[in-house]
């Protein structure tokens, strides 16, 4: 908890995390699998450490997966708020288009918030659709019945 708050591990490289301290993490829990990195909390996202803080003797299967999220179960009260800020990028004050390359992971997290948004509109809608269903085929009903009558009567 000490080495957290004092940054022993790294900050994290994200401009908009305002050099929030990082935890180490593993990205396997198998031996000589992969060197260990750093989970920034405030981003959500898995870095390579800063060269001064790398040490590629260390493997992430010390630290595991499930560590940095244990650690923030654990101590609460050190979890910083999620990062609301979303980098934008643009070139000459143009925003780049979606479908860019520099975009995608933009777009998967932008992507991951609005999918639980879209469900419930998406729900919203449908319950709407079919009450206009509903209301259409009684008009349609009434409505033939009335060129019914004008038939006959003809």
């Amino acid at each position: 908890m000490k080495k957290y708050r004092e940054g022993d591990f790294g900050l994290c490289p994200r401009a908009l995390c305002d050099g929030q301290p990082v935890v180490p993490a593993g990205l396997h829990d198998e031996w000589k699998k992969s060197e260990v990195k750093v989970y920034c909390p405030k981003c959500q996202d898995v870095y390579a450490p800063a060269s001064e803080y790398q040490t590629p003797t260390i493997d992430g299967a010390y630290f595991g997966t499930t560590f940095p999220h244990l650690f923030f179960l654990t101590y609460k009260e050190l979890e910083p708020a999620p990062s609301t800020l979303l980098y934008v990028p643009r070139v000459f004050g143009y925003k780049i288009h979606n479908k860019s390359e520099n975009r995608r992971r933009l777009a998967i997290l932008a992507k991951e918030g609005a999918d639980e948004e879209k469900t419930q509109q998406q729900r919203r809608t449908l319950t709407g659709a079919r009450r206009k269903g509903e209301a259409s085929s009684t008009v349609d009903a009434s409505s033939s019945r009335v060129k019914k009558r004008t038939k006959q009567e003809a």
